[in-house]
């Protein structure tokens, strides 16, 4: 991680209320902003993949159905079955999420848009250069289910959904209780062993996300394995 991060020990040091309180609190929006990004840049490769495995799919389907008849139809007819079949599932992917997508930095989606667009729209292109696009469409779905399943295995072993949410969690917690304080429910001696809880429960809740990452990776191996 980048030295700009805050430190565990940032907090550590101080023992007044409000000094730890603000370092605490600091801790985990930046921490929390850092794991955001690569969770959802995950979340959304996955998402993307399915899309792309769904459009080859349906694709491969078609032209092997006799309903569409693609080798009794001139070439103009099959490049337009190619551009318009995907295009609803196309559209699909671009809207569905436009408003509740918050990658901060905006250039990660829209690449990931526009690479999806051309991978569901390359039948369209290797047969508009000649050559049969029946042989991409299986590998096209093996692509987009492997992309969809190595997205969500990295966001599980790395934690990053996790992370984003705990320490999202610590964070409310922390806003929480300070606002109890300010407001006289809680005396400053109270407030900040509840601080103390917190920091605690997070530090507890790290280590049980980080072992149990690593024995759903274990459990799916070794259920592999052949048993002797």
């Amino acid at each position: 991680m980048s030295n700009n991060h805050p430190n565990w020990s940032d907090f550590l040091t101080d023992t007044g209320y409000g000094a730890r309180h603000l370092k605490f609190e600091a801790y985990c929006e930046c921490y929390e902003k850092w794991y955001l990004v690569k969770s959802q840049t995950c979340r959304k490769l996955a998402v993307e993949g399915l899309f792309w495995a769904l459009s080859a799919l349906v694709l491969y389907i078609a032209a092997n159905n006799s309903f569409f008849e693609l080798g009794n139809h001139a070439e103009n007819y099959t490049s337009l079955f190619l551009f318009l079949l995907p295009m609803p599932l196309i559209l699909i992917n671009v809207f569905y999420d436009g408003v509740g997508f918050t990658l901060d930095r905006v250039w990660i989606r829209l690449s990931i848009k526009l690479f999806s667009m051309v991978i569901m729209l390359s039948p369209f292109v290797v047969h508009w250069f000649g050559v049969d696009f029946k042989g991409v469409l299986l590998p096209l779905v093996t692509l987009g289910l492997g992309v969809s399943i190595l997205s969500y295995l990295l966001n599980r072993l790395n934690g990053y959904t996790r992370a984003w949410s705990r320490y999202r969690t610590a964070g409310y917690q922390t806003k929480l209780a300070k606002a109890r304080y300010l407001s006289g429910h809680l005396l400053e001696k109270e407030a900040h062993a509840r601080l103390l809880e917190i920091i605690e429960q997070e530090v507890v809740s790290r280590h049980k996300d980080i072992i149990d990452d690593f024995h759903f990776f274990g459990e799916k191996v070794n259920g592999l394995l052949p048993s002797k």
